[in-house]
C-alpha cells in the first residue's frame, strides 16, 4: 500500500479591496511585515533574497523571490531550515517550499489565494511539523491580511 503525502496547502480570502491594493499588500516588504507577524526584506524581482525575521520563537529564515506577475501572482521560495541555518550551504540545497499569491477580482473587491507546495519533497521529519504549522498559519495570515487592509 502506497501512502500519499500532502503536498499542498491552499487558503483563500476575500479582501474588500481593489486588486492594485491587494496587490501592495502581498508585494512590499513594508505591508507584509505589517500582518504577516515578521519582518521581510526583499526586492521585488525574481532570483532577489528574502530575509524573514520571525523574532526568537521561530528565528531567521531566508527565502528567494521566484515569479512576479503584476497585479496577479507572486511566488516566493521559503526555506524550511529553522534556526542557526548555515548560510555557506546555498539555498538550492536545503529543504524548501514554494508560496504562490494569486490575486482575482470578485463582486466586492478581490480574492487572494495562497496556496504553498512542496511538503512531499521535504525530509519526514520537517514535513510532518511544517504541514501542521502552516496549515495553522495560513488560517491566522490570511484573516491578519483582511483585517490589516480592513483597517487602512
Amino acid at each position: 500500500m502506497t501512502e500519499t503525502i500532502q503536498d499542498t496547502i491552499e487558503r483563500s480570502v476575500e479582501l474588500p479591496v481593489g486588486r492594485q491594493r491587494a496587490w501592495a499588500a502581498i508585494t512590499t516588504p513594508e505591508q507584509i511585515s505589517q500582518w504577516f507577524e515578521g519582518v521581510w526584506e526583499f526586492e521585488l524581482q525574481p532570483g532577489a533574497p528574502i530575509h524573514f525575521d520571525f523574532g526568537p520563537e521561530y528565528g531567521v529564515h531566508r527565502g528567494r523571490v521566484e515569479a512576479v506577475e503584476p497585479m496577479d501572482r507572486v511566488v516566493y521560495l521559503w526555506t524550511h531550515e529553522g534556526k542557526g541555518w548555515d548560510a555557506s550551504i546555498s539555498i538550492d540545497d536545503v529543504p524548501t517550499t514554494l508560496i504562490e499569491f494569486r490575486l482575482t477580482d470578485t463582486a466586492d473587491g478581490t480574492r487572494l489565494t495562497v496556496v504553498e507546495s512542496g511538503f512531499a519533497a521535504l525530509p519526514g521529519d520537517i514535513r510532518e511539523n511544517s504541514l501542521r504549522d502552516n496549515t495553522q498559519g495560513w488560517e491566522e495570515q490570511m484573516g491578519n491580511v483582511r483585517t490589516y487592509l480592513e483597517s487602512q
